[in-house]
């Protein structure tokens, strides 16, 4: 933050706001083979994060804190879609 704050730039966070049942889901997705990265994160890996995780703040230096809701792709096919709305987890 150091280097940004002398060079003038501003630094801003940004939170993709995904909550952990969602995390779950998207993770057993991505193994379902619709695109081209199977690998599963580890749950262990999840659990870690969602217990660890603070939200940034101002206060920490950054111009802005943005928050982006988790927005799905278009489905490439209706079986793609069928999936993603079936019920997934670990």
């Amino acid at each position: 933050m150091a280097l940004a704050k002398e060079a003038g730039v501003p630094i801003r966070a940004l939170v993709v706001d995904v909550d952990k049942p969602t995390a779950i889901h998207l993770n057993a997705f991505r193994s379902l083979g619709y695109g081209e990265d199977r690998r599963r994160v580890p749950m262990v890996a999840i659990n870690s994060f969602f217990s660890k995780f603070e939200r940034p703040l101002s206060s920490e230096g950054f111009s802005a804190v943005l928050h982006v809701p988790f927005v799905c792709k278009p489905f490439q096919s209706a079986d793609e879609e069928r999936d993603f709305f079936s019920y997934l987890s670990d």
